[in-house]
């Protein structure tokens, strides 16, 4: 069962390096953006905004960015409430919410290709007040393929040991010469229902 789950991971983890050296060779003509965005209300004022976005970015790059908005409208609820006092009759509509600003510009400053920033803003206008912190890693294509490429190249390894093991006659688990004994090791009693001799 555990020899299965590490196949699909590693499978996974190859396709996923497949698809960055995808993104790689098509940032440099259209870069890619994705962004999910989710919202949960505080209480009758307040507002949770959280944001996680992905850039490929056409300097060879890939950022990865979580932003966190406390939305304050105590100040354009009540103006808006003065103004429907003043003028019953007329219907006016609340402003949109702001949207999230687009961090992802190419790294001012790197260390052989890697930039970690963060920081807040908190901006106080006479409709909108706000609570702004953001988090933004980036790093080379190349970092993110070499990190996913792992658990395929560990895979490999596993498996051409295992299958060198089984041409020798050898028990795959633990490399015990398994030439008198065909069916179960002794050393670490794994059971085997066919094992090679050795030539």
């Amino acid at each position: 069962m555990l020899c299965h789950i590490r196949q699909v991971l590693a499978i996974l983890a190859l396709l996923l390096a497949l698809a960055t050296a995808i993104l790689w060779v098509r940032s440099y003509g259209k870069p890619f953006h994705y962004s999910r965005v989710t919202e949960r209300p505080i209480n009758t004022h307040r507002q949770l905004k959280r944001a996680i976005q992905f850039h490929s970015l056409d300097s060879g790059y890939v950022s990865i960015d979580y932003l966190s908005e406390i939305l304050d409208y105590s100040k354009r609820d009540a103006e808006l409430d003065r103004v429907r006092t003043i003028y019953p009759d007329i219907l006016i509509y609340p402003y949109p919410w702001p949207s999230f600003g687009n961090r992802a510009g190419p790294p001012k400053e790197t260390t052989a290709g890697f930039s970690c920033d963060y920081g807040s803003y908190k901006p106080n206008g006479p409709q909108l007040s706000k609570n702004e912190r953001w988090i933004r890693v980036s790093f080379p294509h190349w970092f993110l393929i070499l990190l996913l490429s792992i658990p395929g190249l560990i895979h490999f390894r596993h498996n051409l040991k295992h299958f060198l093991r089984l041409r020798r006659g050898l028990c795959p688990t633990c490399g015990y010469d398994l030439r008198e004994s065909k069916s179960t090791c002794p050393e670490c009693g794994t059971r085997h229902s066919t094992a090679s001799s050795a030539p």
